[in-house]
């Protein structure tokens, strides 16, 4: 998603939602799976972090 926004100005919700339906509607199904199959070890991560959902990493 990043890079299908990269450059791009978006002037109103609607050109934003027009934008988010083209991108989700060339994605293979595949896209989707991954994402739903990797929610459970996301959600343990949660519950382990005492709710804390973002975590910072430094690379130095």
């Amino acid at each position: 998603m990043a890079n299908a926004l990269r450059g791009v100005k978006l002037d109103s919700n609607e050109a934003y939602e027009k934008l988010l339906s083209g991108f989700l509607a060339n994605k293979e199904g595949g896209f989707y799976e991954g994402g739903i199959m990797k929610l459970p070890s996301r959600w343990k991560q949660i519950v382990e972090q005492n709710g804390a959902y973002l975590k910072f990493i430094i690379l130095l």
